[in-house]
């Protein structure tokens, strides 16, 4: 069975954390609604500054989901594969070598599908996987061909998710690449001033990347949860 510890925390993790951002979105509502009955303009745009720090809890949010939630399903992965050649690679860079297998044998490891659980979280946990090409070549390995097009299109019928959302794959690259923008350059232009942000426009980003992993989330335990046992046979 999968590492179902890891695998279930994984998205209730991340529910938690894309709430908290959208909570921060409430502040922001009640710094504007201030601004209005004061009829003063604050000096620091705190409002704005609230909505990018919610655009990179929203996005962070998601690349960890999708990284625990790789881990988390190696395990049952390992027992059910019979192409164990394409997990080599994997297992390699989590540090899961010849040495690794010895201790197993041992007796030196316990639990030893947990423990590579926790190693591969740690190692995809270098890198991220927030565009959909990486989420995709992630989860190629487990047969999950196109599950950033498939989560999309499921999140876009509204079947499964928080709220139905109309949009192409793309708005979810131009999220990543706002996010990145706003980590690496302070969301500053090229004329040295802030880039317009609004709280309309972060409500529907992060409704966007709630319904995309939500929708993932489905499609992933459905393809990965083991198949239940006939009681006749217990």
């Amino acid at each position: 069975m999968a590492n179902t510890q890891l695998s279930n925390m994984a998205f209730k993790r991340f529910c938690q954390t894309i709430g908290e951002a959208k909570n921060l979105l409430k502040i922001a509502e009640q710094i504007e609604g201030q601004k209005v009955r004061e009829n003063v303009s604050l000096f620091s745009p705190a409002s704005e500054h609230i909505c990018r720090l919610a655009i990179i809890y929203g996005v962070a949010a998601m690349d960890s989901y999708f990284t625990s939630k790789f881990a988390g399903h190696f395990a049952y992965f390992l027992k059910s594969t019979e192409k164990l050649d394409s997990a080599t690679e994997t297992l390699e860079e989590a540090g899961i070598n010849s040495e690794f297998l010895l201790d197993i044998i041992r007796g030196g490891v316990v639990r030893p599908f947990r423990v590579i659980g926790t190693k591969l979280r740690e190692e995809k946990g270098k890198s991220t996987h927030q565009r959909p090409e990486k989420i995709d070549q992630l989860f190629a390995l487990y047969g999950l061909n196109n599950l950033s097009k498939n989560a999309m299109n499921k999140a876009q019928k509204g079947e499964s998710t928080p709220k139905r959302v109309k949009i192409p794959l793309e708005r979810l690259e131009e999220i990543v690449d706002r996010r990145n923008q706003i980590a690496h350059a302070c969301d500053i232009h090229g004329h040295n001033r802030f880039t317009e942000i609004s709280l309309e426009d972060t409500r529907r980003n992060l409704d966007i990347i709630h319904a995309f992993v939500s929708a993932a989330e489905e499609i992933i335990n459905n393809k990965m949860s083991p198949p239940k046992r006939n009681s006749k046979n217990k």
